[in-house]
């Protein structure tokens, strides 16, 4: 289904922006997995307007939100890749279940993860 999470993400946003004080606009932070990083390396994003590099969930979320300020920062988790680029394989290790080491590395990642989404808040905090 995170093919075709915008929807759903959109409508969550539109609804929750509803609650925020007049004036004031929220940013989503959409996590994701990085197929190009290692298992459990997360990088934070804030730049808008960023390609999503093949991620079919973040296509989705793109092309829900118009104009060109998308607003979601992106938090995205190293899950390694198979050595073959082949569609087929590629999809298969994206959605077997993980080994206990790579489950290992990515508790490991937590308080980078932690870290990220605190930035998050504090810029946010100064808008």
């Amino acid at each position: 289904m995170m093919n075709l999470s915008g929807r759903a993400v959109h409508n969550a946003y539109k609804a929750w922006s509803k609650s925020l004080p007049e004036g004031q606009v929220g940013r989503l932070v959409v996590v994701h997995d990085e197929l190009e990083k290692p298992t459990g390396v997360a990088t934070f994003k804030t730049t808008q307007g960023l390609s999503a590099k093949g991620h079919n969930g973040l296509k989705s979320i793109l092309e829900t939100f118009s104009g060109p300020q998308t607003p979601f920062y992106r938090l995205g988790i190293g899950i390694g890749r198979p050595v073959s680029r082949d569609p087929r394989a590629v999809k298969d290790y994206v959605l077997a279940k993980m080994t206990r080491g790579a489950l290992d590395k990515m508790d490991a990642s937590m308080l980078t993860v932690i870290k990220s989404l605190e930035v998050a808040q504090r810029m946010k905090e100064k808008k």
